[in-house]
């Protein structure tokens, strides 16, 4: 499984684990908005899982403007492709503006959805949002830097929301005598990127100094495990992706020769339990949404 594929495929995770008290509370402010279009704009949008998810689960109000903004290419194109298909299999017409942009309009009942799902990278992503959505993302990059630039963009009484942020701590079922020195390795490498194990408390604290208020926070911890002895839906395939990003990340620190035998063994016997379909992951995240 690749980058791209393990996006889609890895929707069932996320669905589970969304908290559904912070999920409620960024409907209802959203909703609750009467006149104008509703200007959202999501950072990392992948493959375009978020805003499938939010119009099938009933999220938005009648009038949205969504502008998706991806920095990969495969992404964007695939994107591109399956939001209108999806859109058009839940009953949207489809009204093409542009695909060489990305622009088009999905209109059901009372309801019309304008996107535009563009190749940018979110820094450099200028307009005046009334939402700004970043899911999974805030872990990967700079904390005070993405604040500044969110708080500079939205509009007054803007909304953030920023769900599945990694806060810390990934574990496994059963245990294994090599999992603290292979997980604390892992988050070492996490330290040295932009962002951090520690992203979600940190977005906690960070908030205040840029103008926000917390709204609402919740827990969202990914728990990938066999149900009745088989995975669910394509989660063995996003378990094995995981394990294996596990493994390349703390491949690229310097081991000693003990180190990398010990890692190759951990990866082996990870392996084999995700063949068994035997094995569990947890990693703890936060939902956190935020009003500037």
């Amino acid at each position: 499984m690749n980058e791209l594929e393990y996006l889609t495929a890895k929707r069932s995770v996320d669905d589970r684990s969304l908290d559904r008290t912070v999920l409620t509370a960024f409907r209802d402010t959203v909703q609750a908005r009467t006149e104008g279009n509703l200007r959202i704009l999501e950072f990392g949008t992948g493959t375009g899982t978020m805003p499938l998810r939010l119009i099938e689960w009933d999220m938005l109000p009648d009038s949205v403007e969504y502008r998706a903004i991806e920095r990969q290419t495969s992404h964007v194109e695939r994107a591109r492709k399956r939001i209108p298909e999806q859109l058009a299999g839940m009953g949207y017409t489809v009204e093409e503006l542009d695909s060489a942009d990305g622009r088009f309009h999905a209109i059901r009942g009372s309801q019309r959805i304008r996107f535009s799902i563009e190749k940018e990278d979110a820094f450099n992503v200028t307009g005046e949002p009334d939402v700004i959505i970043a899911c999974a993302f805030l872990d990967l990059v700079s904390l005070r830097n993405v604040l500044s630039h969110i708080s500079d963009l939205l509009t007054p009484g803007g909304l953030l929301y920023a769900p599945i942020t990694f806060d810390g701590f990934t574990g496994f079922s059963p245990t294994h005598p090599y999992d603290d020195i292979v997980t604390d390795n892992y988050h070492r490498h996490m330290a040295q990127r932009a962002g951090g194990p520690q992203s979600g408390r940190q977005l906690l604290e960070l908030v205040p100094e840029y103008g926000g208020d917390i709204v609402a926070v919740g827990g969202s911890d990914w728990i990938i495990r066999p149900v009745d002895g088989t995975y669910p839906a394509e989660e063995q395939a996003v378990i094995a992706f995981l394990v294996s990003t596990i493994h390349n990340a703390v491949s690229e620190l310097p081991l000693t020769q003990e180190q990398k035998k010990n890692l190759d063994e951990w990866v082996e016997r990870r392996e084999q339990q995700i063949a068994d379909e035997s094995l569990t992951l947890i990693a703890h995240n936060l939902d956190i949404l935020c009003q500037f």
